[in-house]
């Protein structure tokens, strides 16, 4: 009854560290027969030595691999509670008296289970309530003294040079894949496929790779690597792979002749193009690039070269390089040629920056005006205009401006465009600005018909000259207007187009005449409807004198 006691006080002080588990989902609980696991601080559970981290696992099996209990990790005192058999449930569902607890650890940094068998523990004695012994017995307090698991590490996986690489050099590097819980790693290099002599042995190496020197010419090595855990042990060998140093040769190459670009050439570009010339028996050429005329400090170098030229990219502008190559073949590596310099040309204008319209505006006219700010050192600008961002699509190009603005032409109507801009000077051509985005407003509608004003319709005997009024449409920037003497306006005695203003006089009518007129207006939405039709007359001539 006091363990019993003790046990509810112990879970209800002590966190359980069974919530948001992710990997022993399926043990029972609720069982009616229970006893309680403490795993404090002070037990310092392990792996390999390493303390636990958040969110491992500890879980409590049944001899028959059944989950009783478990605990998350949170590297606080905690308790648990481990369930036994339920006597009213015909299976079993947990521990029976006098079972053996089996401990079973999850590493969620490596998503591994580690089995009872790779676990040791040990409870506490020092209390009398607590049982000492690894057997369940309900209402039973186990605490634990220790818990130590150890993992044995995966084997490594080898993978440079490849397996029967030929003609490597005598001095090489040899790699593998970190293998899980390896804290170091035993390499072992031979010339007999059984390991039975070796040349070659290295204990405890941290890294993933190990540098063999020194290789004899012309000789095939096995190598093979193991890893190591501390207290977790040792894995099984590797699968050994085997290489074939190359032949020995005979001497080395002589330094090549530097051909390009000519020693002093000054204003190249930022990329350059290095040449040499060949020389016989080379397996590779080494490049070295330097602003400093010592070579103390490298600004490229580039070994392994089975050509006699190189690109060199992304060079500073208006810097002076120096640069030297040297051929390495069979018998080793020649001496350097002589030292060549060259220097780029200064920087060109830098990218500008634009202004107007700004990025992603809407409801721009058709014919908008792009404008940028001046770029130091810029003679000239190009402008793109292109309806993809890529500018795939170009609409308008315009080079050799001299001005910072560029009006487009007519664009299209309710369609987004893109537009760049890049500046052009004595020291060449930058690059391009930041791209920005328009869209251009949709299309308006057309104007409606005129309303006439004057004279009225069927007005008569009208004086010359006679003038024509009509109301100012909207969105009308010019109107046209119809005058004929018949209703169906065939054939037109007058056609005035592009007329600005709302109103026209008309002073060469013929006297005594009925004259029928419309109108219509044009805008930037196209052509309206016309007007009704108004007829009028003309004053008749005065009669003739007799």
């Amino acid at each position: 009854m006091l363990a019993s006691s003790l046990a509810l006080l112990l879970l209800a002080a002590w966190p359980t560290g069974t919530r948001a588990q992710s990997h022993f989902t399926n043990c029972v609980s609720n069982t009616g027969s229970d006893a309680t696991l403490i795993v404090p601080l002070a037990a310092a559970p392990s792996l390999n030595g390493v303390p636990l981290e958040t969110d491992d696992e500890i879980a409590v099996f049944t001899p028959d691999g059944l989950c009783a209990g478990f605990l998350r990790w949170t590297e606080i005192d905690a308790a648990f509670t481990i369930w036994g058999d339920d006597s009213l449930t015909p299976e079993k569902d947990g521990f029976v008296a006098g079972e053996a607890l089996a401990f079973r650890l999850w590493d969620a940094s490596e998503s591994r289970e580690v089995p009872n068998d790779r676990i040791t523990v040990s409870y506490d004695d020092q209390r009398t309530f607590y049982r000492t012994e690894g057997t369940f017995a309900p209402g039973a307090i186990y605490a634990l003294r220790r818990f130590e698991a150890r993992q044995a590490p995966d084997v490594p996986t080898l993978t440079a040079p490849a397996n029967g690489a030929a003609d490597v050099g005598r001095d090489l590097s040899l790699h593998w894949n970190p293998a899980a819980y390896a804290t170091a790693y035993d390499v072992e290099v031979s010339v007999r496929p059984d390991f039975s002599s070796l040349v070659a042995q290295q204990r405890e190496v941290t890294a993933t790779s190990y540098r063999a020197n020194g290789l004899a010419y012309g000789t095939r090595y096995y190598w093979r690597v193991r890893a190591t855990a501390g207290e977790g042990g040792t894995s099984a060998w590797s699968t050994a792979w085997s290489f074939t140093v190359e032949d020995e040769p005979l001497t080395p190459p002589d330094a090549p002749l530097p051909a390009e670009p000519v020693a002093g050439a000054k204003d190249l570009d930022t990329q350059v193009t290095i040449a040499w010339n060949a020389v016989p028996d080379v397996l590779y050429y080494t490049l070295q690039l330097t602003t400093d005329p010592a070579f103390q400090t490298l600004a490229y170098e580039q070994d392994g070269l089975r050509s006699t030229s190189v690109d060199v990219p992304d060079l500073a502008f208006g810097t002076t390089y120096y640069w030297r190559v040297n051929a390495t073949g069979h018998g080793g590596t020649g001496p350097w040629s002589t030292v060549r310099s060259f220097s780029t040309r200064p920087a060109p204008p830098a990218a500008p920056s634009l202004l107007l319209p700004t990025h992603a505006a809407t409801d721009q006219p058709r014919t908008p005006t792009l404008t940028w700010q001046a770029t130091a050192g810029a003679d000239t600008y190009t402008v793109q205009v292109a309806t993809d961002a890529a500018f795939g699509a170009l609409v308008e190009e315009a080079t050799e401006r001299t001005e910072t603005s560029f009006t487009t032409r007519a664009l299209d109507y309710a369609t987004t465009y893109f537009w760049r801009v890049r500046a052009s000077g004595a020291t060449g051509t930058g690059a391009w600005s930041a791209t920005r985005s328009f869209t251009v407003r949709t299309a308006p509608q057309p104007p409606a018909a005129p309303a006439l004003l004057a004279p009225e319709d069927g007005a008569a005997s009208l004086s010359l000259p006679v003038t024509l009024n009509w109301a100012a449409t909207e969105h009308a920037t010019s109107y046209t207007l119809h005058l004929a003497r018949s209703a169906d306006f065939a054939p037109l005695e007058l056609v005035q187009t592009d007329l600005s203003a709302p109103g026209l006089s008309l002073d060469q009518l013929d006297p005594g005449t009925t004259y029928y007129w419309r109108v219509r207006a044009h805008g930037e939405g196209g052509n309206g409807s016309w007007s009704t039709t108004r007829s009028f007359s003309t004053r008749p001539a005065p009669p003739s004198a007799r």
